[in-house]
Protein backbone atom coordinates (compact mmCIF):
# COMPACT_ATOMS: atom_id res chain seq x y z
CA UNK A 1 0.00 0.00 0.00
CA UNK A 2 1.69 3.23 -1.10
CA UNK A 3 1.49 6.19 1.42
CA UNK A 4 0.59 9.73 0.58
CA UNK A 5 3.06 12.44 0.07
CA UNK A 6 1.82 14.31 1.95
CA UNK A 7 1.64 12.35 5.12
CA UNK A 8 5.39 11.36 4.07
CA UNK A 9 6.42 15.10 4.06
CA UNK A 10 4.19 15.35 7.76
CA UNK A 11 5.80 12.67 9.71
CA UNK A 12 9.37 13.37 8.19
CA UNK A 13 9.14 16.86 9.16
CA UNK A 14 7.53 16.21 12.82
CA UNK A 15 10.37 12.56 13.20
CA UNK A 16 12.91 15.62 12.49
CA UNK A 17 11.69 17.42 14.92
CA UNK A 18 11.24 14.75 18.13
CA UNK A 19 14.96 13.49 17.09
CA UNK A 20 15.99 16.70 17.50
CA UNK A 21 14.46 17.35 20.96
CA UNK A 22 15.26 14.25 21.76
CA UNK A 23 19.16 15.78 22.24
CA UNK A 24 17.84 18.77 23.96
CA UNK A 25 15.19 17.60 26.21
CA UNK A 26 15.23 15.69 29.75
CA UNK A 27 12.42 13.68 31.36
CA UNK A 28 8.86 15.24 31.74
CA UNK A 29 8.16 14.46 35.00
CA UNK A 30 5.86 11.92 34.53
CA UNK A 31 7.81 10.23 32.45
CA UNK A 32 10.69 10.16 34.89
CA UNK A 33 7.84 8.39 36.96
CA UNK A 34 8.12 5.86 34.36
CA UNK A 35 12.17 5.18 33.81
CA UNK A 36 11.81 4.66 37.71
CA UNK A 37 9.79 1.83 36.81
CA UNK A 38 12.76 0.34 35.13
CA UNK A 39 14.42 0.21 38.42
CA UNK A 40 11.47 -1.70 40.16
CA UNK A 41 9.82 -4.31 37.58
CA UNK A 42 6.55 -4.86 38.75
CA UNK A 43 3.48 -6.36 37.82
CA UNK A 44 1.33 -3.22 38.59
CA UNK A 45 1.94 -0.05 40.09
CA UNK A 46 -0.37 2.37 41.96
CA UNK A 47 -1.21 4.44 38.53
CA UNK A 48 -0.78 2.11 36.13
CA UNK A 49 0.35 -1.61 35.28
CA UNK A 50 3.71 -2.64 34.45
CA UNK A 51 3.83 -2.74 30.81
CA UNK A 52 5.83 0.56 30.95
CA UNK A 53 8.05 -0.54 33.08
CA UNK A 54 8.88 -3.55 31.89
CA UNK A 55 9.58 -1.16 28.32
CA UNK A 56 11.60 1.45 30.47
CA UNK A 57 13.42 -1.79 31.71
CA UNK A 58 14.39 -2.92 28.22
CA UNK A 59 15.66 0.31 27.26
CA UNK A 60 17.42 0.71 30.12
CA UNK A 61 19.83 -2.19 29.09
CA UNK A 62 23.07 -2.53 27.09
CA UNK A 63 24.38 0.26 28.18
CA UNK A 64 21.87 2.51 27.54
CA UNK A 65 21.24 4.13 30.75
CA UNK A 66 21.79 7.79 32.24
CA UNK A 67 22.60 5.09 35.24
CA UNK A 68 23.01 2.10 36.42
CA UNK A 69 19.34 0.88 35.76
CA UNK A 70 17.42 3.80 34.06
CA UNK A 71 17.10 4.37 30.16
CA UNK A 72 18.76 7.73 29.18
CA UNK A 73 16.42 10.43 28.17
CA UNK A 74 17.49 10.94 24.50
CA UNK A 75 17.38 6.75 24.05
CA UNK A 76 13.85 7.15 25.94
CA UNK A 77 13.01 9.47 23.31
CA UNK A 78 14.37 8.02 20.69
CA UNK A 79 11.95 5.19 20.92
CA UNK A 80 8.82 7.24 21.74
CA UNK A 81 9.99 8.83 18.11
CA UNK A 82 9.53 6.14 16.17
CA UNK A 83 6.39 5.05 17.68
CA UNK A 84 4.71 8.14 17.68
CA UNK A 85 5.47 9.12 14.42
CA UNK A 86 4.98 5.78 12.88
CA UNK A 87 1.00 6.19 14.56
CA UNK A 88 -0.28 9.01 11.79
CA UNK A 89 1.08 6.10 8.87
CA UNK A 90 -0.43 3.02 11.22
CA UNK A 91 -4.00 4.91 11.15
CA UNK A 92 -4.12 5.44 7.03
CA UNK A 93 -2.81 2.01 6.60
CA UNK A 94 -6.00 0.84 9.04
CA UNK A 95 -8.59 2.81 7.49
CA UNK A 96 -7.65 2.24 4.06
CA UNK A 97 -7.26 -2.04 4.77
CA UNK A 98 -10.94 -1.63 6.42
CA UNK A 99 -12.24 0.49 3.29
CA UNK A 100 -11.65 4.41 3.78
CA UNK A 101 -10.82 6.00 -0.06
CA UNK A 102 -7.07 6.69 -0.08
CA UNK A 103 -8.38 10.53 -0.12
CA UNK A 104 -10.36 10.45 3.53
CA UNK A 105 -7.62 8.03 4.86
CA UNK A 106 -5.03 10.52 3.51
CA UNK A 107 -6.89 13.79 5.52
CA UNK A 108 -7.39 12.21 8.36
CA UNK A 109 -4.47 10.39 8.70
CA UNK A 110 -3.22 14.01 8.39
CA UNK A 111 -4.97 15.60 10.79
CA UNK A 112 -4.10 12.85 13.16
CA UNK A 113 -0.46 13.37 13.07
CA UNK A 114 -0.63 17.15 14.00
CA UNK A 115 -3.51 16.92 16.24
CA UNK A 116 -1.47 18.28 19.46
CA UNK A 117 -2.72 15.76 21.61
CA UNK A 118 -1.00 13.08 18.96
CA UNK A 119 1.99 15.32 17.85
CA UNK A 120 3.30 16.49 21.07
CA UNK A 121 1.03 14.16 23.59
CA UNK A 122 2.53 11.11 22.24
CA UNK A 123 5.91 12.10 22.10
CA UNK A 124 5.81 11.32 25.89
CA UNK A 125 7.10 8.11 26.81
CA UNK A 126 3.78 7.24 28.78
CA UNK A 127 1.36 4.28 28.98
CA UNK A 128 -0.71 6.08 25.81
CA UNK A 129 2.20 5.78 23.89
CA UNK A 130 1.66 1.44 23.83
CA UNK A 131 -2.34 1.74 24.11
CA UNK A 132 -2.84 3.79 21.44
CA UNK A 133 -1.74 1.78 18.27
CA UNK A 134 -3.01 -1.02 20.14
CA UNK A 135 -6.46 0.03 20.44
CA UNK A 136 -6.23 1.37 17.01
CA UNK A 137 -5.24 -2.07 16.16
CA UNK A 138 -8.24 -3.91 17.79
CA UNK A 139 -10.63 -1.04 16.31
CA UNK A 140 -9.07 -2.90 12.95
CA UNK A 141 -9.42 -6.36 13.97
CA UNK A 142 -13.06 -5.91 14.93
CA UNK A 143 -14.68 -4.11 11.78
CA UNK A 144 -12.86 -6.74 9.84
CA UNK A 145 -15.09 -9.45 11.51
CA UNK A 146 -17.89 -7.48 10.84
CA UNK A 147 -16.80 -6.63 7.34
CA UNK A 148 -15.59 -10.54 6.55
CA UNK A 149 -17.48 -12.43 9.57
CA UNK A 150 -13.86 -14.48 10.13
CA UNK A 151 -14.26 -15.17 13.68
CA UNK A 152 -10.48 -15.30 14.25
CA UNK A 153 -10.16 -11.24 13.64
CA UNK A 154 -12.57 -11.27 16.92
CA UNK A 155 -10.43 -13.63 18.91
CA UNK A 156 -7.34 -11.03 18.33
CA UNK A 157 -9.22 -8.59 18.55
CA UNK A 158 -10.05 -9.74 21.99
CA UNK A 159 -6.59 -10.32 22.96
CA UNK A 160 -4.93 -7.00 21.86
CA UNK A 161 -7.31 -4.83 24.21
CA UNK A 162 -6.19 -7.39 26.80
CA UNK A 163 -2.75 -6.43 26.11
CA UNK A 164 -3.44 -3.29 25.94
CA UNK A 165 -4.89 -3.32 29.20
CA UNK A 166 -1.51 -4.27 30.85
CA UNK A 167 -0.46 -0.73 29.75
CA UNK A 168 -3.43 1.14 30.66
CA UNK A 169 -6.62 0.04 32.30
CA UNK A 170 -8.51 2.23 29.87
CA UNK A 171 -8.27 -0.28 27.43
CA UNK A 172 -10.66 -2.82 29.07
CA UNK A 173 -13.69 -0.42 28.00
CA UNK A 174 -12.69 -1.59 24.61
CA UNK A 175 -12.50 -5.12 25.03
CA UNK A 176 -15.89 -4.91 27.44
CA UNK A 177 -17.79 -2.39 24.36
CA UNK A 178 -16.01 -5.61 22.14
CA UNK A 179 -17.32 -8.52 23.87
CA UNK A 180 -21.21 -6.47 24.71
CA UNK A 181 -21.18 -6.20 20.69
CA UNK A 182 -20.23 -9.79 19.72
CA UNK A 183 -22.58 -11.30 22.67
CA UNK A 184 -25.48 -8.84 21.02
CA UNK A 185 -24.41 -10.17 17.65
CA UNK A 186 -24.70 -13.94 18.62
CA UNK A 187 -28.24 -13.55 20.15
CA UNK A 188 -29.47 -11.85 16.86
CA UNK A 189 -27.88 -14.97 14.40
CA UNK A 190 -31.02 -17.25 14.10
CA UNK A 191 -28.30 -19.39 12.09
CA UNK A 192 -26.75 -22.07 14.04
CA UNK A 193 -23.67 -22.54 11.50
CA UNK A 194 -23.03 -19.08 12.24
CA UNK A 195 -23.56 -18.84 15.82
CA UNK A 196 -20.72 -22.00 16.28
CA UNK A 197 -17.99 -19.70 15.30
CA UNK A 198 -18.73 -16.86 16.76
CA UNK A 199 -19.28 -18.52 20.06
CA UNK A 200 -15.88 -20.43 20.01
CA UNK A 201 -14.43 -17.03 18.74
CA UNK A 202 -15.71 -15.10 21.71
CA UNK A 203 -14.35 -18.41 24.18
CA UNK A 204 -10.97 -18.06 22.97
CA UNK A 205 -10.94 -14.38 22.88
CA UNK A 206 -12.41 -14.32 26.30
CA UNK A 207 -10.42 -17.31 28.09
CA UNK A 208 -7.24 -15.89 26.52
CA UNK A 209 -7.52 -12.55 27.61
CA UNK A 210 -8.32 -13.29 31.13
CA UNK A 211 -4.81 -15.50 30.85
CA UNK A 212 -3.12 -12.38 30.35
CA UNK A 213 -4.38 -10.78 32.58
CA UNK A 214 -4.31 -13.08 35.35
CA UNK A 215 -0.90 -11.99 36.62
CA UNK A 216 -1.52 -8.62 36.33
CA UNK A 217 -5.07 -9.13 38.20
CA UNK A 218 -3.28 -11.71 41.19
CA UNK A 219 -0.61 -9.07 41.93
CA UNK A 220 -2.84 -6.60 42.88
CA UNK A 221 -5.64 -9.20 44.81
CA UNK A 222 -2.21 -10.33 46.97
CA UNK A 223 -1.85 -6.47 47.91
CA UNK A 224 -5.46 -5.83 48.73
CA UNK A 225 -5.97 -3.71 44.94
CA UNK A 226 -3.83 -0.56 46.05
CA UNK A 227 -3.72 0.68 42.23
CA UNK A 228 -7.94 0.94 42.42
CA UNK A 229 -7.75 2.40 45.83
CA UNK A 230 -4.68 5.18 44.57
CA UNK A 231 -7.12 5.83 41.68
CA UNK A 232 -10.61 5.88 43.11
CA UNK A 233 -9.95 6.62 46.46
CA UNK A 234 -6.74 8.12 47.56
CA UNK A 235 -6.00 10.47 44.77
CA UNK A 236 -9.50 11.50 44.72
CA UNK A 237 -10.00 13.47 48.19
CA UNK A 238 -11.99 16.42 46.93
CA UNK A 239 -13.57 14.95 44.07
CA UNK A 240 -17.51 15.46 43.09
CA UNK A 241 -19.23 16.78 40.08
CA UNK A 242 -18.84 20.76 39.60
CA UNK A 243 -18.82 23.79 37.42
CA UNK A 244 -15.44 24.03 37.29
CA UNK A 245 -15.05 20.65 36.05
CA UNK A 246 -17.89 21.00 33.30
CA UNK A 247 -15.90 24.27 32.29
CA UNK A 248 -12.48 22.35 32.34
CA UNK A 249 -13.27 19.13 30.80
CA UNK A 250 -14.65 20.71 27.35
CA UNK A 251 -11.95 23.64 27.32
CA UNK A 252 -9.29 20.25 28.30
CA UNK A 253 -10.32 18.69 24.84
CA UNK A 254 -10.46 22.39 22.96
CA UNK A 255 -7.03 22.45 24.14
CA UNK A 256 -5.32 19.56 23.34
CA UNK A 257 -7.20 18.78 20.31
CA UNK A 258 -7.72 22.20 19.02
CA UNK A 259 -10.83 24.06 18.57
CA UNK A 260 -11.79 22.95 15.06
CA UNK A 261 -10.44 19.09 15.42
CA UNK A 262 -12.68 19.27 18.72
CA UNK A 263 -15.63 20.64 16.87
CA UNK A 264 -15.12 17.89 13.84
CA UNK A 265 -15.38 15.01 16.50
CA UNK A 266 -18.07 16.47 18.58
CA UNK A 267 -19.76 16.31 15.51
CA UNK A 268 -18.32 13.39 14.34
CA UNK A 269 -20.14 11.23 17.82
CA UNK A 270 -23.56 12.58 16.43
CA UNK A 271 -23.20 11.84 12.87
CA UNK A 272 -22.19 7.94 14.06
CA UNK A 273 -24.75 7.68 16.29
CA UNK A 274 -27.20 8.25 13.73
CA UNK A 275 -25.85 6.16 11.03
CA UNK A 276 -27.41 3.48 8.92
CA UNK A 277 -28.16 0.44 10.65
CA UNK A 278 -26.83 -1.76 7.80
CA UNK A 279 -23.27 -0.27 8.29
CA UNK A 280 -20.39 -2.10 9.92
CA UNK A 281 -20.68 0.54 12.56
CA UNK A 282 -24.36 0.71 12.98
CA UNK A 283 -25.83 2.31 16.31
CA UNK A 284 -25.81 -0.60 18.16
CA UNK A 285 -22.46 -0.74 17.50
CA UNK A 286 -21.67 2.12 18.06
CA UNK A 287 -23.12 2.41 21.41
CA UNK A 288 -20.78 -0.30 23.48
CA UNK A 289 -17.53 0.56 21.05
CA UNK A 290 -17.84 4.41 21.24
CA UNK A 291 -20.10 6.00 22.87
CA UNK A 292 -19.79 3.46 25.79
CA UNK A 293 -16.28 4.72 26.37
CA UNK A 294 -16.27 8.20 25.70
CA UNK A 295 -19.51 8.38 28.29
CA UNK A 296 -17.82 6.41 31.01
CA UNK A 297 -14.36 8.49 30.39
CA UNK A 298 -16.09 11.88 30.50
CA UNK A 299 -18.13 11.28 33.17
CA UNK A 300 -15.30 9.88 35.45
CA UNK A 301 -13.49 13.34 34.25
CA UNK A 302 -16.23 15.63 35.08
CA UNK A 303 -16.21 13.84 38.62
CA UNK A 304 -12.18 13.75 39.42
CA UNK A 305 -10.42 16.94 40.58
CA UNK A 306 -7.22 15.34 39.19
CA UNK A 307 -8.40 14.70 35.41
CA UNK A 308 -6.10 15.34 32.36
CA UNK A 309 -7.73 16.15 29.32
CA UNK A 310 -5.85 13.10 27.70
CA UNK A 311 -7.92 10.82 29.68
CA UNK A 312 -10.35 11.20 26.86
CA UNK A 313 -7.97 10.36 24.03
CA UNK A 314 -8.93 6.31 23.07
CA UNK A 315 -12.41 7.50 22.46
CA UNK A 316 -11.40 10.72 20.67
CA UNK A 317 -9.47 7.72 18.65
CA UNK A 318 -12.69 5.74 17.94
CA UNK A 319 -14.11 8.76 16.51
CA UNK A 320 -11.97 9.84 14.07
CA UNK A 321 -11.34 6.11 13.12
CA UNK A 322 -14.98 5.92 12.13
CA UNK A 323 -15.36 9.07 10.71
CA UNK A 324 -13.35 7.71 8.15
CA UNK A 325 -14.55 4.75 7.09
CA UNK A 326 -18.43 6.74 7.16
CA UNK A 327 -19.65 8.89 4.47
CA UNK A 328 -19.93 11.96 6.66
CA UNK A 329 -18.42 15.13 5.15
CA UNK A 330 -17.06 18.14 6.11
CA UNK A 331 -16.48 21.61 4.25
CA UNK A 332 -13.55 21.95 2.36
CA UNK A 333 -12.97 25.53 4.84
CA UNK A 334 -13.01 23.65 8.22
CA UNK A 335 -10.64 20.47 7.27
CA UNK A 336 -8.04 22.83 5.95
CA UNK A 337 -8.70 24.83 8.82
CA UNK A 338 -8.47 22.11 11.19
CA UNK A 339 -5.06 21.11 9.56
CA UNK A 340 -3.55 24.68 9.36
CA UNK A 341 -4.19 25.60 13.86
CA UNK A 342 -3.48 22.21 14.48
CA UNK A 343 -0.27 22.57 12.19
CA UNK A 344 0.74 26.30 13.70
CA UNK A 345 -0.09 24.92 17.62
CA UNK A 346 2.00 21.73 17.55
CA UNK A 347 5.00 23.46 15.75
CA UNK A 348 4.36 26.29 18.35
CA UNK A 349 4.45 24.20 21.53
CA UNK A 350 7.60 22.75 19.59
CA UNK A 351 9.63 26.34 19.11
CA UNK A 352 8.71 27.19 22.76
CA UNK A 353 10.20 23.81 24.10
CA UNK A 354 13.57 23.48 21.52
CA UNK A 355 14.12 27.69 20.97
CA UNK A 356 14.17 29.23 23.93
CA UNK A 357 15.12 32.66 22.86
CA UNK A 358 11.46 33.42 21.46
CA UNK A 359 10.50 33.63 25.26
CA UNK A 360 11.74 37.27 25.43
CA UNK A 361 9.57 38.52 22.48
CA UNK A 362 6.45 37.04 25.19
CA UNK A 363 5.41 38.02 28.34
CA UNK A 364 6.98 36.10 31.17
CA UNK A 365 4.66 34.20 33.55
CA UNK A 366 3.71 35.25 37.22
CA UNK A 367 5.71 32.67 38.11
CA UNK A 368 8.43 30.23 36.06
CA UNK A 369 6.30 27.31 37.31
CA UNK A 370 3.26 28.14 35.45
CA UNK A 371 5.35 27.44 32.35
CA UNK A 372 5.21 23.75 31.81
CA UNK A 373 7.81 23.22 29.43
CA UNK A 374 10.56 24.38 32.43
CA UNK A 375 10.16 20.36 34.25
CA UNK A 376 12.19 19.14 30.57
CA UNK A 377 15.43 21.24 31.61
CA UNK A 378 17.63 21.58 34.42
CA UNK A 379 17.41 18.22 36.55
CA UNK A 380 21.53 17.49 35.06
CA UNK A 381 22.37 20.73 36.68
CA UNK A 382 20.41 20.32 40.02
CA UNK A 383 21.83 15.93 40.62
CA UNK A 384 25.54 17.46 39.91
CA UNK A 385 25.33 19.69 42.18
CA UNK A 386 23.50 17.14 44.74
CA UNK A 387 26.42 14.97 44.18
CA UNK A 388 28.25 17.89 45.57
CA UNK A 389 26.64 17.79 48.70
CA UNK A 390 26.49 14.27 48.88
CA UNK A 391 29.80 14.45 48.93
CA UNK A 392 30.23 16.45 51.81
CA UNK A 393 27.50 14.31 53.66
CA UNK A 394 27.95 10.93 53.06
CA UNK A 395 25.49 8.32 54.01
CA UNK A 396 22.56 11.13 53.71
CA UNK A 397 19.08 9.96 52.52
CA UNK A 398 17.88 12.15 49.76
CA UNK A 399 14.15 13.00 50.26
CA UNK A 400 11.62 15.04 48.12
CA UNK A 401 8.25 16.67 49.08
CA UNK A 402 6.40 15.30 45.76
CA UNK A 403 6.86 12.62 43.77
CA UNK A 404 7.75 14.56 40.85
CA UNK A 405 10.36 15.97 42.33
CA UNK A 406 11.67 12.45 43.61
CA UNK A 407 10.78 10.81 40.12
CA UNK A 408 12.96 13.47 38.26
CA UNK A 409 16.11 12.62 41.16
CA UNK A 410 15.88 9.03 40.95
CA UNK A 411 15.23 8.88 37.27
CA UNK A 412 18.72 10.84 36.57
CA UNK A 413 20.24 10.13 39.59
CA UNK A 414 19.57 6.00 38.45
CA UNK A 415 20.47 3.08 40.87
CA UNK A 416 23.32 4.81 42.96
CA UNK A 417 20.58 6.44 44.88
CA UNK A 418 17.63 5.70 46.69
CA UNK A 419 15.27 8.55 47.32
CA UNK A 420 12.50 8.58 49.66
CA UNK A 421 9.22 10.68 48.96
CA UNK A 422 7.23 12.92 51.06
CA UNK A 423 3.92 13.36 48.61
CA UNK A 424 0.81 13.94 50.62
CA UNK A 425 -0.36 10.74 50.09
CA UNK A 426 1.22 7.48 49.60
CA UNK A 427 2.73 7.12 45.92
CA UNK A 428 5.28 4.59 44.27
CA UNK A 429 8.05 5.65 46.42
CA UNK A 430 6.96 4.40 49.62
CA UNK A 431 6.93 1.28 48.51
CA UNK A 432 10.77 1.13 47.47
CA UNK A 433 11.83 3.32 50.42
CA UNK A 434 9.26 3.36 52.79
CA UNK A 435 8.86 6.29 55.04
CA UNK A 436 9.54 4.73 58.81
CA UNK A 437 13.36 4.35 56.95
CA UNK A 438 13.89 7.78 55.48
CA UNK A 439 12.34 9.42 59.04
CA UNK A 440 14.76 7.39 61.05
CA UNK A 441 17.50 8.33 59.02
CA UNK A 442 20.15 10.33 60.85
CA UNK A 443 21.01 13.36 57.76
CA UNK A 444 18.49 13.94 55.49
CA UNK A 445 18.92 16.14 52.33
CA UNK A 446 15.77 18.13 51.53
CA UNK A 447 15.37 18.73 47.64
CA UNK A 448 12.87 20.95 46.23
CA UNK A 449 11.97 23.72 43.63
CA UNK A 450 9.64 26.54 43.53
CA UNK A 451 6.06 24.75 43.26
CA UNK A 452 6.41 22.83 46.58
CA UNK A 453 8.69 25.60 49.09
CA UNK A 454 7.77 24.37 52.08
CA UNK A 455 6.84 21.04 54.22
CA UNK A 456 10.11 19.75 55.18
CA UNK A 457 10.05 16.86 58.29
CA UNK A 458 9.85 18.45 61.51
CA UNK A 459 12.02 17.55 64.52
CA UNK A 460 15.18 17.99 62.35
CA UNK A 461 17.74 21.13 62.42
CA UNK A 462 18.76 22.97 59.16
CA UNK A 463 22.93 22.48 59.05
CA UNK A 464 23.29 23.52 55.88
CA UNK A 465 21.63 25.03 52.37
CA UNK A 466 22.56 25.93 49.11
CA UNK A 467 20.49 26.87 45.96
CA UNK A 468 21.14 26.50 42.32
CA UNK A 469 18.83 28.52 39.66
CA UNK A 470 18.42 27.84 36.44
CA UNK A 471 17.52 30.04 33.17
CA UNK A 472 16.24 29.34 29.54
CA UNK A 473 16.53 32.23 26.87
CA UNK A 474 17.63 34.57 29.95
CA UNK A 475 14.38 34.03 31.94
CA UNK A 476 13.97 32.01 34.78
CA UNK A 477 13.04 28.82 35.00
CA UNK A 478 13.76 27.10 38.32
CA UNK A 479 15.48 27.51 41.21
CA UNK A 480 16.46 24.52 43.08
CA UNK A 481 17.19 24.11 46.68
CA UNK A 482 19.31 21.87 48.79
CA UNK A 483 18.63 21.81 52.33
CA UNK A 484 20.57 19.39 54.83
CA UNK A 485 18.53 18.48 57.97
CA UNK A 486 20.19 16.53 60.72
CA UNK A 487 18.41 15.30 64.26
CA UNK A 488 21.47 16.97 66.39
CA UNK A 489 21.17 20.92 67.12
CA UNK A 490 24.05 21.77 64.80
CA UNK A 491 24.25 25.18 63.87
CA UNK A 492 24.02 26.43 59.69
CA UNK A 493 27.30 27.01 58.18
CA UNK A 494 25.75 27.60 55.09
CA UNK A 495 23.55 29.26 52.27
Amino acid sequence: MKLPRSLIAITAVLLALRLYAAKLIGFGDSEALYATYALHPSLTYLDHPGFIGFAAHLLSLGGLGSASGTPAPDVLHAASAVISTAFPILFFTLTRSAGASERRAEIAAGLVAVTPEIAIGLYGFTPDLFLAPAWLGALWLWIRWRQSETPSKLTFALLLTALAATAKVTALLLWAGILVDAILELGRSDNSKTKAPIRRALLVGVGGSLLLLAPFVWAEAAKSFPMLRHRLVASQGRAGFSLRNLAAVPLGQIAYLSPFIAFILGRGVVGLAQSKPDAAFAPSSIRWLLIGPLAILGVFSLWSTVAEPHWLAPAWLTVAFFLTLSDITFPRWLLRASFALASVLTLAVHAWVLAPRLHQFFPAPAEAKHDISNELFGWTDATARLDELRESYPGATIVGPHWTICAQLQATMGARVAVGCATEIPDDFDRWVPRDRWKSAQTIIWVTDQRFPSGMPEGRHTIDRRRLTTFRGGRLARTFEFTVLDRDGSEPHGL
